[in-house]
């Protein structure tokens, strides 16, 4: 009887064993280590998912930018650029044509006479011209409308500036013909420009 006591008080006793300890110790931190893992995972995931929907989107609205950028191009064209180019040419050939009376004569009358026809010149292409542009792009229509302005404002300045003798050759190129030239050329430049922008965005 003695001894089955003894010997259930020696089953009883724990015994140390390091490698057993260890082993429990390690397993609860190696699932949480195991779950941190996971959950890193599933965050890149989302955030894959969330990138890929971002760039989508970009796109579509980038592509969708230029296509309607691209048919308000072909637009004005065939509605205003293709028939009405001419007007933007006489308006500069008219102008010039006009102008060229200061040449010969410095007389307040006839700077009033050259004058009054350049303001008309200016307010019949608004009307014919840049004011076309409006119902497409109110921008573009604006930017052509300032240097039909300054064109004008600029020769109407010449001729009244009592400092400038328009009748002397030189100074009538400097003043009046390279003005018209420089502006004309502005004139297409932009017009130029936005089709040069559209056929860059095709390619």
């Amino acid at each position: 009887m003695l001894l089955q006591l003894d010997k259930a008080m020696v089953d009883s006793v724990f015994v140390y064993n390091p490698h057993v300890l260890n082993s429990q110790m390690v397993t609860p931190s190696g699932t949480i280590m195991d779950t941190i893992l996971t959950i890193a995972m599933a965050v890149i995931a989302i955030a894959n998912i969330i990138l890929t929907f971002h760039i989508f989107r970009q796109n579509r609205k980038d592509s969708n930018d230029f296509e309607q950028q691209q048919r308000t191009f072909v637009m004005m064209q065939k509605l205003i650029i293709d028939s009405n180019i001419q007007r933007l040419y006489a308006f500069y050939d008219n102008i010039m044509e006009e102008c060229k009376k200061l040449l010969v004569s410095d007389a307040q009358e006839t700077k009033a006479e050259v004058n009054t026809f350049i303001k008309g010149q200016l307010k019949a292409f608004r009307r014919d011209f840049t004011t076309l542009f409006s119902v497409i792009d109110s921008n573009l229509s604006k930017e052509l409308l300032e240097l039909a302005d300054k064109l004008v404002d600029g020769i109407t300045e010449a001729i009244y500036d009592q400092g400038v003798n328009l009748t002397y050759e030189p100074k009538f190129d400097e003043m009046v013909s390279q003005q018209l030239s420089k502006n004309r050329t502005e004139m297409l430049a932009v017009l130029y420009r936005l089709a040069l922008l559209t056929n860059n965005k095709c390619n």
